[in-house]
């Protein structure tokens, strides 16, 4: 609901970035998101932390929501690129064997991929080696049934 929202605001999604505040939010032309470690609180007007932030292709107006990441969590937001059309976003905890993912193209869905050798690989703000994220296209659903990195099950699966 929050990024639907958001998306509303300025008809265009956004990526993942840190070390602004809402006032100064930077806005996206790459649709490429920082990967977030946790604890990292939500950025407010006065104070730097975690947002979603994108901007219009077309119009310029950027907008941004604050986003909390908890501990030792991993999280990334990406776009289509300057567009902002569509976006998926992965989450992983660093003591975890799993990742989690959603595609805007299908965001009713939740996709996961296991490796039983992923927990304590990484520290906050990475993602093991081995986790292949698909590329953000518009119109396709990525991650269903695309190669993950996972074992025994190598593939994204829908939870």
């Amino acid at each position: 609901m929050q990024r639907q929202v958001w998306k509303e605001q300025i008809d265009c999604y956004g990526v993942t970035v840190t070390g602004a505040t809402l006032a100064a939010a930077p806005g996206d032309n790459t649709g490429n998101g920082t990967i977030l470690a946790g604890p990292l609180p939500p950025a407010s007007a006065a104070a730097n932390g975690g947002m979603i932030t994108g901007t219009h292709p077309v119009t310029g107006a950027i907008g941004a929501q604050p986003y909390e990441v908890a501990a030792g969590i991993s999280a990334q937001c990406n776009t289509d690129g300057a567009n902002h059309r569509t976006y998926q976003c992965v989450a992983y905890h660093v003591d975890a064997d799993t990742a989690y993912a959603v595609d805007g193209d299908n965001d009713s869905t939740i996709y996961w991929v296991r490796n039983p050798n992923w927990p304590g690989t990484v520290v906050p703000g990475a993602f093991p080696g081995a986790l292949n994220i698909p590329g953000v296209a518009v119109g396709t659903d990525e991650f269903n049934g695309a190669p993950g990195g996972g074992l025994p099950t190598a593939t994204w699966t829908a939870k």
